[in-house]
């Protein structure tokens, strides 16, 4: 993401302690499904992390409760594309697939647990090779399960399935004792992908302790309190 220095006018911007405060999770929250998107997001096991899930959506529960601004702010994306793999295969392996036999990917079946074949039409082609849609049985990082797939016989291609377009989304980092929370409340044609952005940025300890280090509209320089790597890659 590339910011302008000739923009150098800031919205708003707080310090990194001036709005800090202790405020208890309301009860019933914790590993949600925005909570898993986010965690896989920032993970690079094959599962997910139980309980960076659990921190994550405990934090976000806080900072709404806190900020009211933010009460109804969610992340457009969750878990249901992190489950869901195009393979690009050949026939003979379509075939296989389609009818149960395929067991070159036993090894995985058994570490994993069984893939549902979602889609697997005949019809769906790409230069001789077929398409298959798979489901796992379970909230997984996909990118690490794409890669080992790729790996087996008869298999060209494999990708998780996104969501196309856009919209507000939250990125999460750790760093030391902390959680570093960037929330884009994005707008126009998300469709095409968002133009307006309307920036929080807050920091949650190991405490539960939330500082409200800034906020900021689009076409204004980051404030010089948000660091570069609080932005998604």
């Amino acid at each position: 993401m590339v910011w302008r220095a000739a923009l150098v006018v800031c919205w708003v911007s707080f310090g990194a302690h001036a709005a800090t405060a202790d405020v208890s999770a309301p009860s019933g929250v914790g590993c949600d499904e925005e909570a898993q998107g986010i965690a896989l997001r920032i993970s690079t096991g094959i599962f997910l992390d139980a309980a960076l899930c659990t921190r994550i959506g405990t934090d976000l529960a806080r900072i709404r409760k806190q900020d009211a601004a933010l009460a109804t702010f969610h992340d457009w994306e969750g878990p249901e594309p992190t489950r869901e793999l195009w393979l690009r295969v050949d026939a003979r392996t379509f075939r296989k697939i389609k009818d149960g036999t395929y067991s070159e990917w036993s090894r995985f079946n058994r570490q994993w647990g069984m893939p549902t074949v979602v889609n697997a039409d005949a019809s769906l082609t790409i230069g001789g090779s077929r398409m298959v849609l798979v489901r796992m049985p379970r909230v997984m990082h996909l990118d690490a399960v794409a890669k080992a797939y790729r790996k087996l016989p008869g298999v060209q291609s494999a990708e998780p399935r996104w969501l196309g377009g856009d919209g507000p989304t939250i990125s999460a980092t750790r760093r030391d004792d902390s959680m570093h929370y960037l929330f884009d409340d994005a707008g126009g044609d998300c469709m095409a992908g968002c133009f307006l952005h309307h920036w929080y940025y807050f920091i949650v300890d190991d405490a539960g302790r939330i500082a409200r280090v800034a906020e900021w509209k689009d076409r204004v320089a980051v404030p010089p309190s948000v660091p570069k790597w609080v932005f998604p890659r």
